[in-house]
């Protein structure tokens, strides 16, 4: 008995980093569709994040989920019916979420451009960030393409699928 109770203890604490492999490939088109289909509102952003305070995370306990809220700026274009044309420059909130020790962390969104989807909530902008890294995803030529094609053309195909 002892021994059932010591391997399912064992295999609960592996089921973290099990977890955190698990996480689907980026995919903007993904993303886009996702934010489409969700009752939510959201601005989708080609651009960077520039944090104007650092993050204040606490220190997670076991599996408890922990949650740690950073102000930023976000700077660049917005998706408008056209394409992005739309110049962006706007205060936004970063939510981040974690389970265990795997965090969406904020660090790293001013190093390159990225697409990042900004739910709307009154008015304020959230950015959600997971340990999957959230709305989120890294901007390439090829990705912006294959976005604006499902934008404007409604031709949506994913990768991998």
């Amino acid at each position: 008995m002892i021994l059932r109770f010591a391997l399912a203890l064992f295999l609960a604490a592996l089921t973290g980093p099990v977890h955190a492999l698990s996480c689907m490939a980026p995919d903007v088109v993904w993303l886009y569709q996702h934010i489409k289909e969700d009752e939510a509102d959201y601005l989708l952003v080609k651009g960077k994040v520039i944090l104007t305070e650092l993050p204040n995370y606490a220190e997670p306990a076991g599996m408890r989920q922990t949650v740690a809220f950073t102000m930023a700026r976000a700077v660049g274009q917005a998706l408008s019916v056209s394409g992005f044309d739309a110049p962006f420059d706007r205060p936004i909130t970063i939510r981040s979420s974690c389970a265990g020790s795997w965090c969406g962390a904020p660090e790293g969104l001013s190093e390159d451009r990225h697409f990042f989807a900004l739910r709307m909530e009154g008015d304020r902008l959230v950015l959600e960030r997971g340990p999957c890294g959230g709305l989120v995803e890294r901007w390439s030529e090829e990705e912006e393409a294959r976005l604006l094609n499902c934008h404007l053309n409604g031709e949506c195909e994913l990768k991998g699928f």
